[in-house]
């Protein structure tokens, strides 16, 4: 622990070529949005999984429908091209970043996958009420929200709280300096 601190405290600037401080703030900030929409996704899975057969809401199951695949294809879209380089920047010494890169990608890929057969599967819910078994239905909402929540807390855990870390001490190694 004692090298990760002296690592994220170091007074090395590790902004992305051309980007400034407000620039970085902002895709962390983005990051953190994009998190806050996917958890409340799963919130709302959860209730529907919980209200089915008789009380789910076809109206709420539209809305997850048609928003959980945007949703998670703009959050993969906009990681990979913007969170990620700014992670490399500020971690670029930790030698398990393209590990956990990959991790997530992976992870990614299949919340997408699965996040499709639960659209389809709310969709059906919305329009006609029951047309699969209510458990069946549960359990695969269960299995999306659970993946994604997982999929959330540890992208929080391995990369945004240690770039946010990174990014405070320099701001206070810098202000110090002053």
């Amino acid at each position: 622990m004692e090298m990760v601190d002296k690592f994220i405290s170091s007074p090395q600037h590790f902004l992305p070529a051309g980007m400034l401080d407000s620039e970085v703030h902002e895709v962390i900030e983005i990051m953190e949005r994009f998190q806050m929409r996917q958890r409340n996704l799963c919130a709302q899975m959860e209730q529907v999984a919980d209200s089915l057969p008789l009380d789910a809401d076809p109206s709420l199951c539209m809305r997850i429908a048609r928003s959980l695949l945007p949703t998670l294809a703009s959050a993969h879209e906009f990681q990979v091209q913007h969170f990620i380089p700014v992670v490399r920047s500020a971690l670029g010494e930790f030698g398990n970043l393209d590990a956990v890169a990959e991790r997530l990608h992976s992870e990614y890929n299949e919340n997408e996958m699965l996040a499709e057969e639960v659209a389809e599967e709310l969709s059906q819910w919305g329009i006609c009420g029951e047309t699969h078994s209510a458990e069946a239905t549960g359990y695969m909402l269960r299995g999306c929200f659970i993946s994604l929540t997982r999929h959330l807390d540890f992208e929080r855990i391995a990369l945004i709280e240690p770039v946010k870390t990174r990014l405070s001490r320099l701001e206070d190694s810098a202000n110090q300096e002053q």
